[in-house]
């Protein structure tokens, strides 16, 4: 089960060469610091022309790490779900290559966890994972994932969801969680309303992400505060059951910097969370 790539031409370019020469440039203009090892890392999936600057600062703290293994956490933006949606088998494609999914971690997250079931169909014509594929492709070139959607229909079951995830994050494994911030506020709206999500994250408390996404709501053009807020709990979740206390914002940025248009915008954020 090979699933081909819908997104290219779209999301980013379907021509291999102009698209590792992109990715490269973003990844040169970034900088890695020094927080500890990178245990969990949340980046934007927009398109890569308007978010791959900030997903870029997010995916060169992986450069020469030891990581062997991706638990890529998405949200489904079309499907209802009894249960966390695994591509357990086969691999995935982008236009620089295939990557194999870990079938072994895969089966055991099915297997084990009621809350998680095989679920290819709902990975198809999604985006929120496919654009980060080729970002991991080159910082990971050996690295294998498992690919997971969660959607609104799981609030309920985050809990048991990252518990399964904690007790699988082993220390060759990284938990990539996929998420933009504010949608379509004016540029300095989307500033502060971000800004307020940012902290929220980096508290570690899920008490406080709620609270901002409330206030957040109330403030003039925001339809939605960050698409992948559930995955985003999920790895609160993990971080606190880990203990992993150290949650820094790596880069910001909302598509206004990159398109010039302000009137509305996307915004974007790669942060990450350390042992």
């Amino acid at each position: 089960m090979i699933r081909p790539f819908y997104f290219a031409s779209n999301f980013y370019p379907a021509d291999k060469v102009i698209l590792k020469d992109q990715i490269s440039d973003f990844l040169d203009a970034a900088e890695k610091k020094n927080y500890g090892r990178i245990r969990i890392l949340t980046v934007p999936h927009a398109g890569i022309a308007y978010s791959g600057k900030t997903a870029a600062w997010g995916f060169k703290q992986l450069e020469g790490s030891q990581i062997k293994k991706v638990i890529m956490l998405g949200v489904s933006h079309q499907n209802k779900l009894s249960a966390a949606a695994c591509y357990d088998r086969g691999a995935w494609q982008t236009p620089l290559g295939t990557v194999p999914v870990d079938q072994d971690l895969g089966k055991k997250l099915v297997e084990k966890n009621s809350v998680i079931g095989s679920n290819l169909k709902y990975h198809f014509y999604e985006h929120s994972l496919e654009v980060e594929l080729p970002f991991l492709q080159t910082v990971l070139p050996k690295a294998k994932i498992v690919p997971l959607l969660l959607n609104v229909s799981l609030a309920g079951k985050l809990p048991e969801i990252a518990v399964a995830l904690a007790d699988n994050l082993k220390q060759d494994t990284l938990l990539l969680i996929s998420s933009d911030l504010s949608h379509y506020p004016e540029y300095k709206v989307a500033q502060k309303v971000d800004k307020r999500t940012i902290k929220a994250i980096e508290s570690g408390r899920i008490e406080n992400l709620n609270e901002a996404i409330k206030k957040n709501l109330s403030e003039p053009g925001v339809e939605s505060v960050c698409c992948g807020h559930l995955a985003i709990k999920t790895g609160l979740l993990v971080a606190q059951r880990l203990g992993f206390e150290t949650i820094k914002l790596l880069h910001y940025s909302n598509s206004g910097d990159a398109a010039g248009v302000k009137n509305q915008v996307v915004g974007y954020a790669s942060i990450g969370m350390y042992a």
